[in-house]
């Protein structure tokens, strides 16, 4: 699994702390040499803080998708979950995984994601206005 960076968090992610899913509320830079931390919430309550050395990324599941409003189509070669101008996007062959972002007025462009936190900004990043839910 790949280790987290603060840098590759923001509030809101989903991240996973001792086995147990939590939301971030807050992210803290320390200084060079300490070790940096986030605030974490659970179900919307406060549960304190966690070095970033602890944290784990969520990965992408169909279930996950589908319980958020992704559509599933089966391809040749791929399958692609759908909502509205985003689509998370699997290579059967590689297990390779990547969101699609289509929209003929405003973008499109492909980014590689493997975890929830990378999903939940590429949603941010196109202003699409959805809480994802595990």
């Amino acid at each position: 699994m790949t280790p987290l960076k603060i840098s590759d968090l923001s509030v809101g992610d989903w991240v996973r702390y001792k086995g147990k899913e939590y939301t971030i509320a807050d992210v803290y830079m320390a200084a060079v040499g300490y070790p940096s931390e986030v605030a974490l919430t659970h179900q919307g309550i406060s549960c304190g803080c966690a070095y970033i050395d602890y944290l784990e990324p969520i990965p992408i599941t169909s279930e996950i998708l589908e319980k958020n409003g992704f559509g599933c189509k089966d391809f040749d070669k791929l399958r692609r979950w759908e909502c509205g101008d985003v689509a998370v996007v699997r290579d059967k062959s590689e297990d390779a995984l990547w969101c699609v972002c289509e929209n003929s007025n405003k973008f499109c462009f492909d980014i590689d994601v493997r975890y929830i936190h990378q999903l939940q900004h590429v949603l941010r990043l196109v202003g699409v206005d959805k809480e994802i839910e595990l």
